[in-house]
């Protein structure tokens, strides 16, 4: 799958040329004299070129939806109108049925193959104090109240529970924990309108049909928390300040959908925020045009390297598609009723469309088959992710941000090609026994079950290594070291200190891992898969320019050595095999490409 998110009809062939095979949600312009008519008129362009459509709604955020069914707070007044309360059932069904007109008046176009339910509901999601929540849950806990402590989405902070026990390990039936976990998983009602959102597509198409709902793991990491049974579980991330971010992200992604069995798809956004890309406020000797032409932009073409080391990042990853969103910032938008003198997504890089077309005729459409079918090798590194910290110490990455969401960006800039593993799992089931290094980064709050894992993991040789907020009662074996990222941090100031990072942390813990590959070049990033005898590698140069926060810049020339096999490069060399005395691959050099 190689997707393209709420196009337009006048850049559609421009995005066919790219290599886009899957379109999800038409989007009108106000140049558009007849959307109705211009939506039909792609339906079969779209058919003719042997690609698909998939609708995309929002039918949840009908404001006068949202304003007959709030989510009532414990006050027993209506909350901020921002989010539907689908634990009434008759919500559910209003807007079950208006999907089911939405997917009438497509009239059964062959080009439509499903629809993304939903997006971004979970963001606003917080408990319905109604009768129907509290016999809910009654229900599902045998009986018992809401309890007194469920005021928002998580917890109170364990300093302000009393009672909360003084080395902050709970038992793993604890009442309040228990009561989160249903609230995640049906409590809130996001769950259930997705399954029955999803019946809805598969019965108006006659089949399973694709349904996904984004951003995934923007909920806490929790089994049973993501996406209900939509058949696709699809996560965006952006490009800038880190391309390779996206590679965490997708561990993550994967290990929800071991969960659920779901598809995994992959976002690379198309645009990138100004402010830590190219402040406003900060002035150079010879700006780029575009700062002329388009002073307010708030949303940035990315700079085409970033853009394709993200997309080389995800191919990295075993998933089972990819996508883009950000029509506005890749393609002039101006003539089609968008000012350049406006605010939000701008046209700034006219360099990165033919990048991305480039890439994905060279690399995406020929090698994608391969990309699906190749297994992630077994990883020994992993981080553990804490549902119990989530809730009770507001902790967790939420898909962008956090101390998970940054010691999964040292790990895969250490290469140490990192799996992440969810707290209920290793408190069920230990620790995998390919694991060497668990990292355990806000693990302020663990279960008892989980805490026993993560002893009888040591005790058979595995090192823990966390940051301070770890519960005392478990001695870790290293620290994660710090990196600056937030706050002023320049590009010089993010490499520096995720390489020293890096560095220490790979020298921490050399004594319990030898890694199956290297790099030798300090700004290569790899990522291994595998079937038999066929490792497959990926590398990162990254860039910077004139006004760029962004970390890097080109690489010209680097080494990294493997064992045996074939590389994938992302340079001009494509997928070439190696000399019999195992010869390293040199890395060709590349045009520094940047955002100005």
């Amino acid at each position: 799958i190689r997707g393209f998110s709420l196009f337009p009809s006048w850049y559609f062939d421009d995005l066919l040329e790219i290599g886009f095979n899957t379109f999800t949600g038409f989007q009108a312009t106000p140049a558009d004299k007849d959307p109705k008519a211009m939506k039909r008129e792609l339906l079969d362009r779209i058919l003719a070129a042997e690609c698909d459509f998939v609708e995309r709604w929002e039918l949840d955020r009908d404001r006068a939806a949202i304003a007959k069914y709030p989510r009532i707070g414990k006050d027993g007044k209506p909350g901020p109108l921002d989010n539907l309360d689908v634990t009434d059932p008759a919500a559910r069904a209003l807007v079950c049925s208006n999907a089911v007109k939405s997917l009438a008046a497509l009239g059964g176009h062959p080009a439509l193959i499903g629809a993304a339910v939903c997006s971004e509901s979970r963001d606003s999601t917080r408990p319905s104090f109604t009768a129907i929540f509290s016999n809910a849950w009654a229900k599902a806990s045998g009986g018992r109240p809401v309890p007194p402590e469920v005021e928002e989405k998580v917890g109170p902070h364990f300093r302000t529970i009393r009672g909360f026990p003084a080395g902050r390990v709970i038992p793993d039936d604890w009442p309040l924990l228990e009561f989160y976990r249903w609230f995640w998983r049906e409590g809130d009602g996001w769950v259930p309108f997705e399954n029955e959102m999803t019946d809805v597509v598969d019965a108006g198409l006659g089949c399973r049909a694709f349904t996904s709902f984004s951003p995934i793991v923007r909920v806490p990491p929790l089994w049973g928390a993501e996406g209900g049974k939509t058949l696709c579980h699809v996560h965006w991330t952006y490009a800038n300040p880190l391309p390779y971010a996206i590679g965490y992200v997708i561990a993550e992604q994967q290990e929800a959908a071991r969960g659920s069995g779901a598809l995994i798809g992959a976002c690379v956004q198309g645009i990138c925020y100004r402010n830590r890309l190219a402040p406003a406020d900060k002035t150079v000797a010879d700006p780029p045009a575009w700062l002329a032409e388009r002073p307010n932009a708030a949303y940035l073409t990315p700079p085409p390297d970033m853009l394709v080391e993200s997309f080389w990042m995800a191919f990295a990853r075993r998933l089972d598609g990819i996508s883009c969103y950000g029509w506005r910032s890749l393609y002039d938008a101006d003539p089609y009723g968008y000012p350049k003198e406006s605010r939000n997504y701008q046209y700034t890089n006219s360099g990165t469309v033919p990048a991305l077309k480039e890439l994905f005729r060279r690399v995406a459409i020929p090698l994608g088959p391969l990309f699906r079918a190749l297994p992630e090798r077994p990883a020994d590194v992993a981080l553990l992710e804490s549902f119990s910290a989530t809730i009770f110490a507001g902790r967790g990455s939420w898909g962008w941000d956090g101390p998970e969401f940054l010691a999964g960006q040292l790990a895969t800039k250490a290469n140490l090609m990192p799996r992440c593993i969810y707290e209920d799992d290793v408190a069920k089931n230990g620790i995998p026994r390919e694991v060497k290094v668990v990292l355990a980064p806000g693990c302020d709050v663990l279960t008892e079950s989980a805490v026993r894992a993560l002893k009888d993991f040591q005790a058979r040789g595995g090192m823990v290594v966390a940051d301070r907020h770890l519960v005392p009662e478990i001695l870790p074996d290293a620290d994660i070291p710090t990196v600056r990222y937030y706050g002023n941090a320049t590009a010089a100031d993010i490499a520096e200190s995720f390489q020293s990072a890096a560095d220490k942390l790979n020298a921490d813990i050399a004594a319990v891992r030898v890694p199956f590959a290297r790099a030798g070049q300090k700004d290569l990033i790899l990522h291994l898969r595998s079937y038999g005898r066929l490792p497959v590698r990926r590398q990162r140069p990254p860039c910077r320019g004139r006004l760029c926060r962004t970390v890097g810049e080109g690489v010209r020339e680097g080494r990294a050595e493997r064992r045996h096999g074939y590389a994938a490069s992302s340079g001009r060399g494509g997928l070439r095999p190696r000399g019999a005395q195992g010869r390293s691959v040199r890395v060709p050099r590349r045009r520094d490409l940047c955002a100005c």
